[in-house]
């Protein structure tokens, strides 16, 4: 891996996390644009997505999770930015677009999304030890999103 991708990936997180979305988005566009074929590159892309998610640009976050489940179908979760989550950056980036169409209230869409998920147990993420699939967790968000 080039040392100036791993410097668009960590320069993009750093301005995520200190809320400085327009920049962090510019920074993982940088990579994408630079560096198409890098492994990170799909990370980036996911990473655009929900920094688009977060400020309520649903459509836009919705526009750049199809690209990316387009151009990169084999894509695995990066370990750089978290070691807590594993698999398909593919089935993760599915979870991500029901949650944009539920925050649209797209209830119909959410589950067409849902339905072309893998139920494999090796897209997953760990929180407080426990292992938990986006296949389950898309599903719950669904089922709860439809009792309110």
């Amino acid at each position: 891996m080039h040392e100036k991708e791993i410097e668009y990936f960590s320069n993009g997180l750093k301005l995520a996390n200190d809320e400085l979305i327009i920049d962090s988005i510019a920074s993982f566009q940088s990579l994408i644009n630079d560096f198409p074929k890098s492994e990170l590159a799909d990370d980036a892309s996911y990473n655009i997505s929900l920094l688009y998610y977060k400020i309520n640009q649903f459509e836009k976050s919705i526009e750049n999770l199809l690209k990316l489940i387009d151009l990169y179908p084999e894509g695995k979760i990066s370990t750089m930015d978290t070691s807590n989550e594993v698999g398909s950056i593919v089935e993760k980036a599915k979870y991500l677009l029901v949650q944009c169409y539920l925050a649209l209230d797209n209830v119909k869409k959410a589950e067409e999304i849902f339905d072309k998920m893998l139920n494999d147990g090796e897209t997953y993420l760990i929180n407080n030890g426990e292992k938990k699939l986006y296949y389950d967790l898309t599903k719950d968000s669904i089922r709860i999103f439809k009792e309110m």
